[in-house]
């Protein structure tokens, strides 16, 4: 938008007497018409977040998201030429118009076209596709997977069957297709796989409590849930439509957090955490040579925490122990004082004198902003926990924090994070969940300064 329209501008430069471009660049601009033209920007946003032209290129035909596109672009450019008339900006006119629209239209199509290939080549790698568990073993749910098979464009694949029944597809394992697990089994299942989507293709009338049990695992433990028929009333989760061929999903998903939500919390995690490394930048650096210089080892520690959907990564910190310090741990677990799966000591030994420091103030925190950039984390989320600690989990209602992506800092953080028990980490946790908003994320933010100020937990 912001290319078509300078474009457009340029363009109608000698009705403005202005004889060259570098002229045109060198006018000087309001604040003013600044502010107008970054609510222009967010407009555009909010324009293309309302018609779903951030959500998944996949999802819809070429045609259908060209007149997505239109609508979007038609009704931005109206309010650009209201704008014009109400603030007296001359060089709108219809020659304008018309460029700045058939501009932004084009390119924005174009782009959402290369986006769509570019989607497609990468799903053709197993690992970056989405792992689906199918519930039942019957005809409809075989067709399902034989499609999300031969829809190689949709980013999925078929990690096995769930079923409690002996009697299966007459093809099921001339297909390829085992089972995985039995009913009674799939919380066990989903605790220990990493698990995306749940498809229950199961007889509505004849398994309607079957199905609704299944529905509950998955929701406590996090998992979006798809049927074929019918809807049912979910305690927390929001519902989608989604397509496979000629079928159609409903999608139980066990949170708000999707779509022109989740992308507008994501461009706000790359745009704070690249502006926050950079004002940092001299912050790092005095601490990376403070930790050289007090105690021999690395400056930075890395260890592998659980993400979105357990998938693990690896999550950095300034190190504030001394080296080996996770080979010692097992030494000390006796010591642990934490009540749940978590590990800590008060006057840990394995802690540096710097080190101290560091965790008081937070400092140690950084270098997770560049997790956030990566997108392993984002800059507001449940904390990411240690293998160690996930696998020590025995209610299933704790794994729904790993629904969405971890963060730096939480409701945890900010409401007395050394005085919380470990329940009430996760209920604080699963709050923030239900409760997202942006705002929310904002008030987060803004709320973690005083209590870093105050070493409040480290």
């Amino acid at each position: 938008m912001t290319a078509c329209f300078a474009v457009s501008a340029i363009h109608i430069a000698p009705d403005l007497d202005i004889a060259t471009i570098r002229e045109f660049m060198g006018l000087r601009l309001s604040l003013g018409n600044f502010v107008l033209f970054i609510a222009f920007i967010a407009l555009w946003h909010l324009l293309f977040a309302a018609f779903g032209l951030y959500e998944g290129s996949l999802r819809s035909s070429a045609y259908r998201k060209a007149i997505d596109v239109l609508k979007a672009t038609l009704i931005g450019t109206c309010v650009i030429v209201a704008s014009a008339v109400l603030f007296k900006i001359s060089f709108v006119d219809a020659e304008f118009v018309l460029i700045f629209w058939t501009g932004t239209s084009f390119l924005s199509f174009c782009l959402r076209l290369i986006a769509r290939e570019l989607l497609v080549r990468n799903n053709n790698e197993i690992a970056n596709l989405r792992g689906i568990l199918i519930v039942g073993a019957n005809e409809r749910s075989v067709s399902l997977a034989q499609q999300i098979r031969a829809n190689h464009g949709c980013g999925c694949h078929v990690i096995g069957f769930v079923d409690d029944t002996a009697t299966h597809a007459p093809n099921f394992e001339e297909l390829g297709y085992h089972l995985v697990a039995d009913y009674e089994n799939l919380s066990n299942y989903l605790g220990k796989t990493t698990v995306d989507e749940v498809l229950v293709c199961l007889p509505i009338r004849s398994r309607s409590e079957d199905i609704s049990d299944i529905v509950l695992v998955c929701e406590e433990q996090g998992i979006s849930v798809g049927m074929l028929r019918d809807l049912f009333k979910w305690t927390m989760a929001t519902s989608a439509i989604r397509q496979f061929g000629d079928q159609t999903i409903v999608m139980v998903r066990p949170h708000t957090i999707n779509g022109a939500r989740a992308a507008a919390k994501r461009a706000l995690d790359i745009l704070l955490s690249a502006f926050l490394i950079v004002l940092l930048l001299p912050v790092f650096i005095v601490t990376a040579l403070l930790i050289k210089l007090t105690s021999p080892g690395s400056v930075n520690f890395s260890q592998e925490r659980v993400g979105l959907n357990k998938k693990p990564f690896q999550m950095l910190k300034f190190r504030t122990m001394v080296m080996g310090a996770e080979q010692q741990q097992a030494a000390l677990e006796h010591f642990n004082e934490a009540v749940g799966p978590v590990f800590k000591i008060n006057g840990d030994p394995r802690i540096t004198k710097l080190g101290k420091f560091l965790r008081k103030s937070s400092i140690d925190e950084l270098p997770q902003l560049f997790n956030v950039l990566k997108g392993d984390m984002s800059l507001v989320g449940p904390r990411p926990l240690p293998l160690r600690d996930y696998a020590g989990f025995t209610e299933d209602w704790h794994r729904r924090r790993i629904s969405v992506r971890p963060g730096i800092t939480g409701l945890w953080q900010i409401n007395g994070r050394d005085h919380s028990s470990f329940d009430e980490w996760m209920k604080l946790d699963l709050e923030y969940i239900d409760q997202w908003s942006l705002s929310q994320d904002f008030e987060i933010m803004l709320k973690t300064v005083p209590a870093v100020l105050r070493g409040s937990g480290q």
